[in-house]
Parts: C-alpha cells; sequence; structure tokens
C-alpha cells in the first residue's frame, strides 16, 4: 500500500515577506463575492471607486464574526467585542419564538 502523494500549499511567504497571504486572499474573496456581486470592472477609474466603496463597505458596514456585532471601525474606535453581548437576547428570542409555532401532529 502506497501513501497518497503530500500536497504543499503555496503562499506568498518568503524571506522578504515572512507573512502569509492568507489575509489579503480573505479580503480579495470578500471583495469579490460580497460586495462585487459578479459586476465587472470596466476601466481604472470605475475599479478605484469600486474600491474605494469597498474600503468604506469593509470597515463601517460590515459585521465580521469575530468582532462579536461590531464593525471594524466600531472596533477601531475602541468597542470591545464580547461573545456573550447577545446571549441573552438569543435565549429570550428562542423562548419567545416556540409560543407561536404551531406544532402539527
Amino acid at each position: 500500500m502506497q501513501a497518497p502523494p503530500q500536497v504543499l500549499k503555496i503562499t506568498a511567504k518568503s524571506d522578504a515577506f515572512p507573512f502569509p497571504n492568507n489575509m489579503s486572499e480573505s479580503t480579495h474573496r470578500i471583495y469579490k463575492s460580497e460586495f462585487m456581486q459578479s459586476k465587472i470592472t470596466l476601466n481604472k477609474t470605475t475599479h478605484k471607486e469600486d474600491v474605494d466603496q469597498f474600503v468604506i463597505y469593509y470597515n463601517t458596514e460590515r459585521y465580521p464574526t469575530a468582532h462579536y456585532g461590531y464593525t471594524c471601525q466600531e472596533v477601531l474606535d475602541g468597542s470591545v467585542p464580547d461573545k456573550h453581548k447577545y446571549s441573552q437576547l438569543i435565549k429570550e428570542a428562542s423562548t419567545t419564538c416556540t409560543e407561536f409555532i404551531e406544532v402539527k401532529e
């Protein structure tokens, strides 16, 4: 029996740039999928405008799960993410919602 071949992930990490490129890849994926939503950039001018609008969207309108209900800008402005912040509200909502669910037998 032969072992499967080893797969290596290639990144932009090098001696000159010692950090992996996953952060930029993730941001680019968000830019393409969430922000552009299959739109095509027609030229450099509109591309620059799209990127400028994306920066505003990314920092002030998007709620990353790691920030527990805050935008990036809110965290930069001093808000401290708290993973338990919405626990009580979720618990109350789940008990309230069960009162309105009709059970069919």
